[in-house]
Order: C-alpha cells, then structure tokens, then sequence
C-alpha cells in the first residue's frame, strides 16, 4: 500500500478499476456523513492529526486510507467503523446492479 506522500510525490494512478471504485465508494460515504455533520476538512484535520492534504486526496479516492485513520475520521463523524463499511458494500451492490 502507498503512503499519501509517496501517492502525492508521484503521478500514481489506480490501475484497477473495482479499487478505484471501492475507495470512491468509501470517500463516498465519508464525504456525505462529514458534509450533515456540518463539518469542514479542516475540522476533521483538526480532531483526527491527519492533514488536509490527506484527507482531500482521500476524499477524491487518491490515497489508500489506512485502517487506524479511517477509525479516526469515523470516531470524529460518531460512526462506527462497521457502518462506514456496511455503507460503501451497498453503494458497491447498488453500482453493480446498475452495470447488469
């Protein structure tokens, strides 16, 4: 897995499509709950120690989260990490539906 620097130091791009989709989907269901919460990116920065940067490129499904900061964005967002995941897997069956 890359780091953000080493995604933000380079021109990497996804290269497989169901990934892409999954951390899209992810971002997806991060953006939206940050987005009723009222909060900022720079709110979130703030609570979690994560930067800015980060959590744009995460939001834009350019950088492979890590586990312990997706934790952090959920605790901030008082969501359980279960229900982050529950959400992006019907957003995933939503997608493939449509694609049938």
């Amino acid at each position: 897995m890359k780091t953000f620097d080493e995604l933000s130091s380079s021109n990497t791009t996804l290269e497989d499509n169901s990934r892409h989709t999954v951390l899209s989907n992810l971002a997806y269901v991060v953006r939206k709950q940050r987005e009723s919460l009222g909060l900022s990116i720079d709110d979130i920065a703030v609570r979690t120690s994560l930067s800015v940067s980060e959590l744009n490129a995460f939001e834009l499904g350019e950088w492979d989260i890590d586990l312990l900061s997706l934790d952090k964005i959920a605790d901030c967002l008082n969501v359980k990490l279960k229900v982050v995941f529950i959400s992006t897997e019907a957003l995933e069956a939503k997608g493939k539906k449509k694609r049938d």
